[in-house]
């Protein structure tokens, strides 16, 4: 019969496992919490914004009589809104135009190549901005 001597070194790499897989648990709940954020139904302005966009037009989240306030959209709505109409993967519109909105969330766009001129005017960013490694594609 043989006895195997695994003393720390056995530990270690079973704790290193361990932690290792309790690392990749916490990653993927993160990544389904963020999912789930971002997957939520579109409110009445969104989809007003996202006909605008549509039809070629600009959007003001802020209609008339509304009172001095701005209207809320979600971040996640913005980053899907360009990378629906905006992206270079997909049919570009001319412009991506809105005004008066007050943007909820971190705005995560990351590596997109856009082709639609983006502009958001008198608008507030109530968390991050992060357009890292993003291009503009050079327009007309």
């Amino acid at each position: 019969m043989r006895h195997h001597n695994y003393g720390y070194r056995s530990i270690s790499v079973s704790l290193v496992i361990r932690i290792s897989a309790l690392g990749l648990a916490l990653f993927c709940l993160n990544h389904a919490f963020i999912t789930a954020q971002t997957a939520k139904k579109p409110t009445r302005v969104e989809n007003e914004i996202e006909a605008e966009i549509k039809a070629g037009k600009g959007a003001d989240a802020k209609k008339p009589g509304e009172g001095a306030e701005k209207q809320q959209i979600s971040a996640g709505f913005l980053v899907a809104l360009i990378k629906k109409y905006g992206s270079a993967n997909q049919k570009a519109s001319e412009m991506i135009y809105i005004q008066n909105a007050e943007i909820d969330g971190n705005v995560e766009l990351n590596a997109e190549t856009i082709s639609s001129r983006v502009s958001l005017e008198n608008c507030v960013f109530d968390g991050d901005v992060n357009f890292s490694d993003s291009e503009a594609e050079r327009l007309g």
